[in-house]
């Protein structure tokens, strides 16, 4: 009797190995960015090098969900360089996907504090998988390289 039990909840345990998966030639898909990845609205901190040195930036961006982007962007001093005039101007642009990543590209639209000698620049972005981070290029030949923190 102790043997068919035993034979009993061997029996009641075991179960037939699952069917292989079918073999497939196509390479998994990587999740792709959309555009309303990102918030509609944020606000973004970091700095900036151009002909004035290191620069600090706010940019207040919008996005809607078709990718159409407008910003503010927001320069001023850094501790580093503190002679420098605050100024803004308004920019329009786009959000667009780049694999995992989203490319964000601004064009200068129109001065709202514009100090003397200064002159509106552009943005080309890509915003990080996380979407903590935007790092990029100033479009502008004397400028370089932009790095922005989402607050």
């Amino acid at each position: 009797m102790r043997s068919a039990l035993v034979a009993v909840a061997l029996a009641a345990c075991w179960t037939a190995p699952p069917p292989a998966a079918p073999v497939s030639n196509v390479a998994p898909r990587t999740a792709s960015a959309r555009v309303h990845d990102l918030p509609q609205h944020s606000v973004w901190s970091g700095a900036y090098h151009c002909a004035q040195g290191l620069t600090a930036v706010t940019l207040t961006l919008d996005v809607t969900g078709a990718g159409d982007a407008t910003a503010i962007f927001a320069f001023g001093p850094l501790e580093e360089n503190p002679s420098l005039p605050r100024g803004s101007y308004r920019m329009r642009g786009r959000l667009f996907p780049r694999g995992s990543s989203l490319q964000l590209r601004l064009d200068p639209d129109a001065w709202i504090d514009q100090p003397a000698g200064y002159m509106m620049v552009g943005l080309d972005v890509t915003v990080d998988t996380t979407r903590r981070y935007l790092d990029g290029r100033i479009t502008d030949d004397r400028c370089g390289q932009v790095t922005l923190r989402r607050d």
